[in-house]
């Protein structure tokens, strides 16, 4: 018994399939077209006058038939299986042209892959064909080619197995076997193409009765011109699988293509699990974020604990004088700023008058070699003086200039190596220190390990469609993670006791630097103050008379201003040289003074020179400090340098320093 039954349900999209003609001599690879992912045709169900070849070189030619047999079964756990086997009859032209055909078979299924495995490739008497096959654009090539050109008819037939080949539609509670015959890329037409499902009788038995075929072009709806669907009955209790559903269609035109259609009762086929915990390579995945995940944050933990700065004190003293013992560039390093320490130490230079700066045209500047010994010799800095010599490496005499620009390897080689050695130098005199580099290893390890499985994991399961979008999650996150583990442990160098000591003088200094300026009158009319800065009250003390302690000595302008010079390189630390040459320039041009050490295009000017000044703090750091590219760790962490509610230090401090209140930001006697 036959009977014909169309499916009155959504359609989903079914594996389609293309081909292309295969010419060696004339072209590596005929065109071909792209497959839908919807297969239904749009011919009409009445027989057809033959279609003529397109003339299109390799594609001109034919196929008298494609005939499909499916083989459709289950697994031990119930998955769906196929096994295909197709025999294709092309129709060469008599003249040389093609070596063989190329078949496309689609690798997915209603998104996930069907792990297709091509079992053999033969002429129409069983005789072996060579092949090759290529993963490309989701579809299966399998090439099939002579040595020599191909004439006349030639049949090629193509048995492969797939698995997980039926799907749930949206809107039917049913399991539907839905696919494409010959599919919708090939540029050739055919006379005649048969497809034959068969199943084993405990799948026939589940049949629904709805069954449908459509013949035509993408999209098309028309049925086919012949489809048998046999009763349960018909197929017995054959333990093999026996004909359950034949469809055929005759004249198909380029492009046009066969689709069958039966509906199986639900939980026929057990669905393809694409959970996360289902599949071993997603979880592989999440094992390797989870590694990355525990790297970072036992490399944090220890950050804040075993490797955090030492706190300190936690007051910062306002400082008005560079503290001894350390260099511009070690400076530099302990309040984590060592790409300025290069430029800070040229401005050391030129405020002693060993160089001057030179605006040579619009944010354009040169460093000018003024006086000293040419080598750098009488530098008492030695990091200075090899800077002097690295500027001027053939020796130098006063009015000799060095453009500041970029471009000479000798002088980024020799920069890096200052910035080395003054990173080195506050390590080994204790300012610094290196802890556990076994233990930092370790983690930045298991970081990277746990990175490498999250990724090649993550890659795995979307190339099986497995777990979601959990893999895509891993995989950022092993990434991040590891990121931020290895970060965390590349540059480990806290303060010492002694390096939280200098640094806090050092944040002193900035505080200084960030005072107003009658607040930085009050911290140099300070006790303390006096003692290092000259005042205008000598004429009194030498008469013998005592000065009243309730009025503040007046201060030496001339004094202050030198004073002033000498922080203006730890202001470029701070980033605070705009700022400190504001003030410089106000003090230059109160005196009516200029300074010595920098030449400004045209006559001084307080707002020119201070703009000079910033912009070059910009050239140089982007010029010279930025030509290496080594890693810096902060040094401000673990201790307070302007936080409100501190306590107000005891009075006569041990370094006779003047103690800060810093709710208010002033310091007092």
């Amino acid at each position: 018994m036959s009977r014909r039954r169309p499916i009155g349900l959504r359609r989903v999209a079914a594996a389609g399939a293309l081909a292309a003609a295969w010419f060696l001599a004339v072209a590596p690879a005929a065109a071909g077209n792209a497959v839908g992912e919807t297969s239904t045709g749009t011919g009409t169900s009445t027989a057809l006058a033959p279609v003529a070849a397109l003339p299109a070189d390799v594609d001109d030619f034919s196929f008298a038939s494609f005939d499909a047999v499916y083989d459709l079964g289950r697994d031990d756990e119930g998955h769906s299986t196929l096994t295909t086997t197709e025999r294709l009859v092309a129709v060469f032209p008599d003249f040389d042209q093609n070596h063989g055909i190329r078949r496309a078979i689609p690798e997915r299924y209603d998104g996930h892959p069907t792990e297709i495995r091509i079992t053999s490739v033969t002429d129409g008497e069983g005789v072996p064909r060579s092949f090759e096959t290529a993963s490309e654009d989701g579809f299966l090539l399998v090439t099939i080619a002579a040595r020599g050109f191909v004439h006349g008819e030639q049949t090629y037939v193509i048995s492969y197995d797939q698995r997980y080949v039926t799907h749930v539609p949206d809107d039917a509670a049913i399991d539907e076997f839905y696919w494409d015959v010959n599919g919708t890329g090939w540029a050739q037409p055919f006379g005649r193409v048969t497809a034959e499902l068969r199943v084993e009788p405990e799948i026939a038995a589940a049949f629904t009765g709805d069954a449908a075929c459509y013949r035509g072009w993408s999209g098309s709806g028309t049925p086919c011109e012949s489809l048998e669907v046999f009763a349960p009955e018909v197929a017995g209790d054959a333990p093999t699988a026996v004909p359950f559903l034949r469809a055929s269609a005759a004249n198909l035109g380029p492009y046009e293509n066969l689709t069958i259609a039966a509906a199986f009762e639900q939980g026929t086929f057990t669905p393809r699990d694409d959970a996360f915990l289902s599949s071993p390579v997603a979880v592989a995945s999440g094992v390797g974020a989870l590694g990355a995940l525990g790297a970072a944050l036992t490399a944090l933990v220890l950050r804040a604990t075993r490797w955090r700065n030492h706190p300190g004190r936690g007051i910062v003293v306002a400082e008005y004088e560079p503290p001894p013992g350390v260099s511009i560039m070690e400076a530099a390093d302990l309040v984590g700023a060592p790409g300025r320490g290069v430029t800070a130490s040229i401005l050391e230079l030129a405020v002693e008058g060993r160089v001057r700066i030179v605006e040579t045209s619009r944010k354009k500047y040169a460093v000018e070699f003024a006086r000293g010994d040419s080598q750098g010799r009488d530098v008492p800095d030695p990091g200075a003086g090899e800077l002097v010599r690295l500027l001027f490496p053939r020796g130098a005499h006063p009015g000799e200039r060095r453009p500041l620009k970029g471009g000479s390897d000798r002088l980024a080689t020799g920069l890096q190596t200052l910035r080395s050695r003054a990173r080195k130098f506050v390590t080994t005199t204790g300012y610094r220190r290196s802890p556990d580099p076994g233990l930092r290893l370790l983690v930045a390890a298991i970081a990277v390990v746990g990175a490498i499985v999250g990724v090649v994991f993550a890659i795995f399961a979307f190339d099986q469609a497995r777990g979601g979008w959990w893999p895509a999650v891993a995989l950022g996150g092993a990434v991040v993670l590891a990121l931020v583990a290895i970060g965390a442990v590349s540059s480990v160098r806290p303060l010492t006791e002694r390096g939280r000591d200098m640094h806090d003088r050092l944040e002193g200094l900035r505080l200084y630097i960030r005072l107003a300026e009658a607040d930085r009158l009050r911290v140099l009319q300070s006790p303390s103050g006096a003692l290092r800065v000259p005042s205008g009250a000598s004429a009194a003390t030498s008469a013998g008379s005592i000065p009243d302690a309730s009025q503040p000595a007046p201060l030496d302008s001339a004094a202050v201003l030198k004073l002033n010079e000498r922080l203006l390189p730890y202001a470029v630390l701070f980033g605070l040289e705009r700022e400190w040459a504001r003030e410089l320039a106000a003090l230059y041009e109160a005196r009516g003074e200029q300074p010595g050490w920098y030449s400004g295009r045209g006559a001084f000017d307080a707002v020119a020179f201070s703009t000079g000044m910033a912009s070059f703090s910009s050239a140089a750091s982007t010029t010279w400090s930025g030509s290496s590219s080594s890693s810096s760790s902060s040094g401000s962490g673990g201790g307070g340098s302007s936080g409100a509610g501190a306590a107000e230090a005891a009075a006569g401090a041990s370094d006779a320093r003047p103690p800060c209140r810093l709710s208010v930001l002033l310091c007092r006697a």
